[in-house]
Parts: structure tokens; sequence; C-alpha cells
């Protein structure tokens, strides 16, 4: 049994089902408890509803119970175990997941901004954006080709238009956004459907790469990932990370949050 954190969400759930399915497909009866933050997507994921996810009620006393992450590439999962839960779990889903057919420069990126910039997360997963995007850009253009275009998916969208306008469009880059009512389910679908991705530190961000790497088969090498994760966790590097995306190991300044970012500063001025 499977005991997922009560806090956690979307990109932090599907390494559970995904470390239940893999051993369900070994033959061994393992299971996720649920937990209500599931719902949303549980509707829309019946095969996981129907064969990875028990109610609460349903955990014995019996029961061997972990409460791993399971999220460690090369250890809790291999690449055919993704491949095959993305193909067999999630396509064909009512995720809506399917190749987005704009050209080979369109480049989409995800920023993850929301609670891990809050006083009591931003000591952990706040790091400054604009610089590793400079970076990023051009990392994803050594390995993808030139970009034409820029679609900008988050769920800070007025930060963005605020803090990476500028940056974008210097290059000349055409930008867009998500529209802010597409949802969680339209962000994933976004990022899924992406032959080109810049991603920040979030296991959304990843999730959507793997769906990509799928659907697309052959641009791992053009998911461009940040090494920072979570300071309290390996030194702060990113573990869940494919070794043939293309990961940033280095940015100026280092993996610092921005002055404003930094817990300091959120604490003064009492945001949350």
């Amino acid at each position: 049994m499977i005991l997922p954190a009560p806090t956690v969400n979307f990109g932090n759930f599907l390494y559970l089902w995904l470390q239940a399915y893999r051993a369900q497909q070994a033959g061994r009866n393992v299971v996720v408890a649920h937990n209500p933050r599931m719902d949303p997507w549980l509707a829309l994921l019946p095969d996981v509803a129907q064969r990875l996810v028990v109610p609460r009620s349903d955990v014995s006393f019996f029961d061997r119970r972990s409460l791993s992450s399971h999220q460690c590439w090369g250890a809790d999962y291999i690449p055919s175990d993704v491949q095959d839960f993305v193909r067999d779990v999630l396509l064909g889903s009512g995720l809506g997941l399917h190749p987005d057919d704009r050209g080979a420069g369109h480049v989409v990126v995800n920023i993850r901004r929301g609670d891990y910039y809050s006083p009591k997360f931003a000591s952990r997963f706040a790091f400054n954006i604009p610089p590793y995007l400079e970076v990023a850009l051009a990392r994803s253009i050594a390995v993808g080709g030139p970009a034409e275009s820029v679609h900008v998916v988050s769920d800070d969208i007025a930060w963005c238009r605020a803090h990476l306008e500028t940056l974008f469009s210097a290059r000349g880059l055409h930008v867009t956004y998500q529209p802010p009512d597409s949802g969680p389910v339209g962000d994933f679908a976004a990022l899924a459907g992406a032959r080109r991705l810049i991603l920040t530190n979030s296991t959304f961000s990843y999730w959507g790469a793997h769906v990509s790497n799928t659907l697309f088969r052959d641009n791992a090498e053009q998911v461009v990932v940040p090494l920072f994760h979570d300071r309290l966790v390996w030194e702060g590097e990113a573990y869940q990370l494919n070794p043939a995306w293309t990961v940033v190991s280095h940015v100026p300044g280092g993996w610092d949050p921005a002055p404003e970012d930094a817990p300091s500063a959120l604490s003064a001025t009492g945001a949350d």
C-alpha cells in the first residue's frame, strides 16, 4: 500500500501510480491509497481509478506500507516503465493528450511559481528564473535549431508577462500565453503535446516531458531542464531527470532566488 502525503498533487501522484502500475505488471498486489486531491484527475483517468487507487478505508493494519515518493530515475523506474505507463494509462484518457502540430521553431516554456514562491516553500524551491531562461533558450537553440515562437504555460501568467516578455521579445520571439482558464488539465496537455520544452523544477513539468517523449519518440534532447530541484534533498539536485534531457547545471549567480523572491523578502511582505 502506497500512502501519498496529504499535500502532494498531480505530478507526485503520477510517480505513485507508476509504481503501482509497474508492480502490478510484475504480478504484485500494489495499490495507492486515495487522496482527495486526486479526484479531479481520477475523473479523467478511469483506469487509474479502477486499477491503481483504493479508498483509505481499504488500508489494512496488516498491509505493508510505503511512504516513499518513488521519484528516483533509474531506481524507482526505467524508461520503458514510463513509456508503458504513458501508453497504457495516460494516452487515450480524458486528459486529451496529442502532439502539437506547430513547427520545429516553436518552444513551450513551463514556469512553476505558486506555492514554490511562498514564505513556506521559497527556501526550498525558489530560484532566479530569468537568468536560467537565458541559458535554457541558448541550450534549446543549440540542440533544436532556431526558435521562432514561445508559448508560456504557468500557474502565474501575470508574473511571466511582467518579468519575461522583454527577455523573449529581445530575441525576436513571438510570445503567447496559456489562457488562465485552461486549468491544470489544459496546462498539462499543452506541455505533453510540445516537441520542444523548457521546464522549471516541477514534477508536473517532468511528466509533461515524459508524455511528450512518448508521443514524439525522438525529442528527449529537446527537453531543457534545470539540475536544481529542492534544496532539502540531494544537495538541491533533481533526481527525477531523464539523463537524455538537456540539463542546465549552472546559471549566472547560481540557483539562489531573486531578491524579491528570497524567503526573508516574502516573509516581510506577508505573502503566503
